[in-house]
């Protein structure tokens, strides 16, 4: 498909809907003209009906705006349905954090470099509370081996005072041996344990990838969508249902 018939038709889709649906709210009235130059603009995002919303079409738009004061979502219609004035007042309310002068903001499709950018910038904040969560672990844990430590040997020595024999000095040793046997236990346990996890995370890693490829390949068949072969139009079907159902999949776990 041309790009410039692409961009033709995503903006005739853009401007097909400026009506209130009246079958999910009561009658209400707005200037469709306003609405039509807010689109424009791109400070409001544009009204899709459940049977236009494609996934072409999301593609290239997200469907909600931003309040501008605490950042929560909201459909250009239930804005309009709220506000259908041409101009904010001060009295205008949030309808989530009930601050005065209500607008929002339609955020556009943000780059895969961005993208990316806050994926490893979150992982890098896990990776580092994981660590301190670690740290704190082990502090606790030798603190509490040197209480029990302390306490076993104000223990003998009370005992060795009251005369204790070669025996009973035995069987002291032997729990020792045994605490510490048991804490070589416990090391390798928290090892196998991360070991595991980092199997896991690289499973998942391998997953996304996989949804990657697979819309990327979406995309480049999107792109020339006229000139495709009736087995790459069965392909392109077969990668669409594929990627929906990995996402259920991925939603429901």
């Amino acid at each position: 498909m041309d790009k410039q018939k692409l961009k033709n038709y995503i903006e005739s889709c853009r401007l097909k809907n400026t009506q209130p649906t009246y079958e999910i709210y009561d009658k209400i009235s707005w200037d469709c003209e306003f609405v039509k130059k807010q689109i424009l603009k791109k400070k409001l995002s544009p009204l899709f009906l459940p049977s236009e919303n494609s996934t072409k079409l999301a593609n290239y738009f997200p469907i909600l705006n931003k309040a501008s004061c605490c950042g929560k979502g909201i459909c250009a219609e239930c804005y309009l349905q709220i506000q259908p004035k041409k101009k904010t007042t001060s009295k205008d309310l949030c309808p989530f954090c009930r601050k005065n002068n209500f607008q929002v903001k339609y955020n556009f499709r943000e780059a895969k470099s961005t993208k990316r950018k806050k994926k490893t910038k979150k992982l890098q904040k896990t990776k580092e509370k994981v660590k301190l969560a670690r740290k704190k672990e082990r502090e606790l844990f030798e603190k509490q081996m040197e209480k029990i430590k302390t306490k076993l040997l104000k223990q003998r020595e009370t005992e060795l005072k009251k005369g204790l024999y070669d025996e009973d000095l035995k069987k002291i040793q032997e729990k020792e041996k045994l605490r510490d046997k048991n804490k070589v236990i416990f090391q390798l346990q928290k090892q196998n344990q991360a070991k595991i996890d980092q199997e896991n995370n690289e499973i998942r890693e391998k997953k996304k990838l996989e949804n990657e490829s697979i819309s990327e390949r979406i995309q480049r068949l999107m792109s020339s969508l006229d000139e495709l072969s009736n087995e790459e139009r069965d392909e392109l079907e077969e990668l669409m249902l594929e990627q929906v159902l990995r996402l259920s999949l991925e939603q429901n776990n």
